[in-house]
């Protein structure tokens, strides 16, 4: 008796030591996966931050003539703080969760390929249900961003001016105005809200749909001998593992939706190309120049104003 409970203690104490090492590997794997995403997100970060700064100093005046310093500010910062956060920590979160999908649905095909396949005859509407959210998350998002962007720009302006406004007697018009562009950003806001409800609220339906699936068929299955009740179980939380990673990640995917939207706006300026270049090194460049500039019969009138004309020489 002695001797079996002792070999029996041995045993479970290898078998601890054996599996030690991969216990020690999950412990440390997350704090190293995050450090890791969020230094690359940092940097990432500053290097947007830095040409998105030098392409606003290289736009023409015709363009800030229709974009306000202060919609400039607000972009430099909450645009780029939304993308901040669909690309640190979130990332190595959506490949934690897309492994372990994976993974539970590759144990149950091994398992029984039947009775998971009959459990992801829904999966097909929850990758659509998850594609058209995530669209819309990113629409709702480039709009909320742009009235907020537009809210900082009034809100820089009249403090700036703030002697004028009051001179005038113009703070009643000024917080109008101000209170309708961030009217604006709150619709935006509350139907991106309303998205992400409805996303998560049909793929979690979605998700336990295919677990009353799954007991229903496999019930029968083992009551006719098809499967036994091990079978039935380990593939029910294969499957379960799987759906639940991809239920966690639809968060992930909201996110990464209004960082898309946020990072839109920035690359919009950083790609475009001004008419007048200053970073422009073609052209001729000649060493000496000789002559007189004469200024005759010029018109031109603002972007912002066109039908407004200007400066007649």
């Amino acid at each position: 008796m002695y001797d079996s409970v002792l070999v029996d203690l041995i045993t479970s104490c290898l078998l601890v030591i054996r599996v030690s090492p991969t216990y020690f590997i999950v412990i440390i794997r997350y704090p190293t996966m995050v450090m890791c995403y969020l230094t690359a997100c940092e940097n990432m970060n500053h290097r947007m931050r830095k040409e998105f700064f030098k392409a606003i100093i290289r736009q023409d005046i015709g363009w800030f003539d229709k974009n306000q310093s202060g919609t400039l500010t607000a972009k430099l910062f909450d645009n780029l703080e939304r993308v901040k956060e669909g690309t640190g920590d979130k990332v190595a979160l959506l490949i934690q969760f897309v492994s372990q999908f994976f993974a539970g649905f590759i144990v149950a095909f091994a398992y029984d390929w039947r009775l998971t396949l009959i459990m992801m005859s829904l999966s097909p509407f929850m990758v659509i249900c998850g594609a058209f959210i995530a669209k819309l998350m990113a629409s709702a998002t480039a709009k909320e961003a742009e009235n907020y962007a537009t809210a900082g720009g009034i809100a820089e302006e009249v403090l700036t001016s703030i002697r004028t406004v009051v001179a005038f007697n113009g703070q009643k018009f000024e917080c109008d105005r101000y209170n309708e562009a961030l009217r604006g950003g709150m619709r935006d806001g509350i139907l991106k809200s309303l998205y992400v409800g409805i996303g998560l609220g049909l793929t979690f339906f979605i998700i336990f749909g295919s677990y009353a699936l799954a007991f229903w068929v496999g019930t029968g299955y083992v009551y006719n001998g098809v499967l036994i009740p091990g079978t039935l179980l380990t593939v029910f939380f294969g499957v379960m593992m799987g759906s639940m990673a991809l239920g966690q990640a639809g968060p992930q995917f909201a996110v990464f939706g209004s960082a898309l939207g946020a990072a839109g706006a920035i690359f919009a300026i950083i790609d475009r190309v001004p008419e007048i270049d200053v970073y422009d090194e073609s052209g001729e460049k000649p060493k000496q120049m000789k002559g007189q500039i004469e200024l005759k019969n010029i018109e031109f009138s603002y972007p912002a104003r066109p039908d407004i004309k200007v400066g007649h020489f």
